[in-house]
């Protein structure tokens, strides 16, 4: 199972923290790679998670990262 489908069963089962992890993991394996592709969308369902967490200040930061390298990058 890739982790963001495991991050995405984590959620849905209610273990927030864990998937937590498991998105941060995921997020800095994307940035040693420069996976450009997996960044914005590691980001986007971290600042998703972010605001289940009640953390909005994270939230707008990862969400707005993620925007970002989308917009730099442009359609696939």
């Amino acid at each position: 199972m890739h982790p963001l489908d495991k991050a995405n069963q984590l959620i849905e089962q209610g273990d927030l923290e864990k998937a937590l992890g498991t998105l941060r993991r995921l997020l800095a394996k994307a940035r040693r790679e420069d996976d450009e592709i997996m960044l914005p969308i590691v980001l986007s369902n971290l600042g998703q998670l972010y605001l289940d967490l009640k953390r909005p200040k994270a939230a707008l930061k990862a969400l707005e990262e993620g925007l970002s390298i989308a917009r730099e990058e442009g359609p696939p």
